[in-house]
């Protein structure tokens, strides 16, 4: 979305959603895979550092009255 649409917010808010996910997916398979699990966390860490870039990107280069709300 960042790269293809050049729009920082939609890429954030996609990028919420797969950090959601990311959190979720290691406590759901713990008691099945214990090593996937741990190996998924350090991917979650990246994903972290991504959101917050994007987030940044997204921060410093806004319109301040055009500013998007979720929901339009």
């Amino acid at each position: 979305m960042f790269f293809l649409f050049q729009d920082p917010y939609r890429a954030l808010v996609l990028i919420v959603l797969l950090l959601i996910l990311y959190l979720w997916f290691p406590k759901e398979t713990w008691n099945r895979d214990k090593i996937a699990s741990r190996l998924f966390a350090v991917y979650t860490v990246w994903i972290v550092y991504v959101t917050y870039l994007n987030a940044m990107i997204w921060y410093l280069n806004r319109v301040p009255d055009q500013a998007p709300v979720l929901g339009h």
